[in-house]
């Protein structure tokens, strides 16, 4: 009991550092990157044993909670903000399938394929894309595969950030310089662009808008806490067993499960969160990940740099090009269509970091500076939302299938 506890201690340990240095850095530096990093050295020097860290009750949980997770995504996504920018979904989903072709078609001659596949997945999104295929290399037993997608994971916000704070920046100088010309006033020009109001500071703020105004079918005793949970618990089994039904990958049916519960309000908007156990879940499954590179020995990480650094540059590239191409034949600005097609390597919050940061960095005046915000932050968030929330899941439960 005093050993689990021990293990517990030094994983949140971990996952606290992360997030300090991150906050810190301003997301400069990735929380998962600092975490693992430092799992590494706990396990290399001894302070971890691996056998411990796989049994420990904490990852246990995590990986039992990853389809209600799945689920719970389901029901992030926001109906009425895709439909209105239907441009930038198709962006990020262009820029996305470039992306993942590109490291397929370029990675593959020179690693294999399957270095390829287990790049690709993570690239296109991120988070709950790397877990699938973490999860699939273990029950294939290729151990010595893992570094490569938790790298890929942990460093690829440090190349998309960059280059998607530059682009963004330069619209964002000539949309200011457009407001100054039309109306000189700041706050004349936010009245004239539609802005004035506050621009949301939060993921939920912005994407919730459509579900907190639909009221779910649930009779109240069921949108409690502990019942919410059992349903969900409920749609991941469904989700399970139509898998073995089908040979379709549950993660698919999980999400696709929580998109339609959600739609037809059997199931709140941000299910997790309402039932008060969101952050618990998500740094049981951030666990998950970081405990699959128990295996991990410094010559296979040292191996792995190589194929992620490619994998990184391929696929930044053809998320890039993927970007402009899309922008151009949709006639958006690709100073601001490529931002939104490079929110597949970082997500949220990155992207609202990035767009605060622009927009403060260009003007002084409040007023301005919100309503910079409101043009340049929701196309980011709906990228984010299509490519990491949704479309990478689908790729990667594909590509992981294969293997």
């Amino acid at each position: 009991m005093l050993n689990q506890m021990f293990v517990v201690l030094v994983l949140l340990a971990l996952i606290a550092i992360g997030d300090v240095v991150s906050r810190l850095s301003r997301a400069r530096v990735p929380s998962l990157l600092v975490s693992m990093l430092l799992f590494l050295l706990a396990i290399w020097t001894g302070l971890l044993d691996t056998e411990a860290v796989e049994t420990s009750a904490l990852v246990t949980f995590g990986t039992i909670f990853t389809a209600i997770l799945l689920v719970h995504l389901g029901t992030m996504i926001p109906f009425d903000q895709l439909r209105k920018q239907w441009r930038f979904v198709l962006i990020a989903l262009g820029g996305m399938l470039a992306g993942v072709l590109a490291v397929l078609g370029i990675v593959t001659p020179i690693f294999g394929y399957e270095s390829a596949v287990v790049g690709a997945g993570p690239l296109s999104g991120g988070f709950i894309a790397t877990l699938i295929t973490t999860t699939r290399l273990e029950e294939l037993g290729r151990d010595e595969l893992i570094a490569i997608p938790v790298l890929v994971l942990g460093v690829q916000q440090l190349v998309g950030m960059p280059l998607a704070s530059f682009f963004l920046r330069r619209y964002a100088a000539r949309f200011v310089r457009t407001l100054r010309t039309v109306q000189p006033n700041a706050e004349e020009s936010g009245a004239a662009t539609g802005g004035g109001g506050k621009a949301a500071t939060s993921q939920t703020e912005v994407a919730t808008t459509a579900q907190t105004k639909r009221q779910t079918r649930l009779p109240a005793v069921l949108e409690e806490p502990s019942a919410l949970l059992a349903l969900l618990a409920v749609a991941a089994l469904a989700a399970t067993w139509i898998s073995g039904f089908t040979q379709i990958s549950a993660t698919l049916w999980a999400l696709l499960i929580g998109i339609a519960l959600c739609y037809m309000r059997i199931l709140p908007g941000y299910v997790l969160e309402k039932a008060g156990s969101f952050n618990i879940v998500l740094i049981a499954v951030t666990l998950v990940i970081i405990a699959s590179l128990s295996d991990i020995t410094p010559q296979l990480l040292v191996e792995s740099i190589a194929p992620v650094a490619v994998i990184l540059g391929v696929g930044a590239a053809g998320i890039f090009a993927g970007g402009y191409l899309m922008s151009r034949l949709l006639r958006v600005d690709v100073s601001k269509g490529i931002p939104v097609a490079l929110t597949a390597m970082f997500g949220f919050p990155g992207d609202y970091l990035i767009s605060q940061e622009v927009a403060t960095s260009l003007t002084d005046n409040d007023d301005e500076r919100e309503t910079v915000l409101e043009e340049i932050f929701p196309p980011l968030l709906i990228g984010g939302f299509t490519s990491v929330t949704v479309a990478s899941v689908v790729i990667a439960s594909i590509l992981v299938t294969t293997l």
